[in-house]
């Protein structure tokens, strides 16, 4: 008498490492031992600070999201992440009189240090500023705003104002967390609020170096990107 096997069709049901169920048949899964690759969407942030748009269970595609970055002279790139950044070609604006003029192009690397020196500025309520040389001026003021300040010494530490969130962070913690950003190849944001920056004169050397690590991650090859999404696609629908 021959025995008949039921193999099970239900859904394999077990969590995969990315957090999502196992969407394979039970039997296919329980046999082969190797479950299947999840079709859920991605949402993992790249190195460029935007979110996946694949699938999770597959290589993440190159962004194509509008990059975004702004220069000094207020342009805006708008190629995608994965493509080099559209050339400002005026003259770089940093410089000061402590560190000097910049002698490169505005999308070169700066020639000039960060100038370390605080403002000298008078805010309109009269007391001094609380930023740095060639900074704008943060927006609050360490006698007027004390309590909006998040540092360990509000009446002696100094500020800057991110131009993309405008939140005010101690400048020895936010440069601390921009070199985390770099270590760990996540795009600089702000410790606040996560937003990724796009617009810092101040950083503008460690937001280039944050640009070239994202075009170093991606396969540059539009005829490669635009296969092997096709191929990812036809996979996901014969499952």
């Amino acid at each position: 008498m021959m025995t008949s096997f039921v193999f099970c069709k239900s859904s394999c049901g077990i969590l995969l490492n990315c957090g999502h169920t196992c969407k394979g048949c039970c039997y296919v899964c329980s046999d082969a031992n190797i479950h299947a690759l999840c079709t859920e969407k991605c949402d993992r942030f790249l190195n460029c600070g935007h979110k996946c748009s694949g699938y999770c269970g597959s290589p993440c595609p190159p962004c194509k999201e509008k990059c975004s970055l702004v220069c000094s002279h207020r342009t805006l790139c708008i190629n995608l992440c994965y493509r080099p950044c559209v050339h400002c070609e005026e003259n770089c604006s940093r410089g000061c009189e402590h560190v000097g003029k910049c002698d490169k192009k505005c999308f070169e690397t700066c020639s000039v240090d960060i100038c370390k020196q605080t403002c000298r500025e008078i805010l309109p309520c009269g007391h001094r500023c609380i930023g740095f040389c060639g900074d704008p001026c943060p927006y609050l003021c360490r006698v007027c705003n004390r309590d909006d300040l998040t540092s360990n010494d509000p009446d002696n530490d100094f500020f800057v104002e991110l131009d993309d969130c405008n939140h005010v962070i101690e400048i020895g913690e936010f440069e601390e967390h921009l070199e985390n950003c770099i270590d760990c190849f996540i795009w600089p944001n702000c410790p606040v609020c996560n937003k990724p920056i796009r617009k810092s004169s101040r950083y503008k050397n460690i937001l280039l170096k944050a640009k070239m690590s994202v075009l170093n991650s991606c396969d540059n090859s539009d005829e490669i990107d635009e296969v092997s999404i096709f191929l990812i696609h036809c996979f996901l629908k014969i499952r």
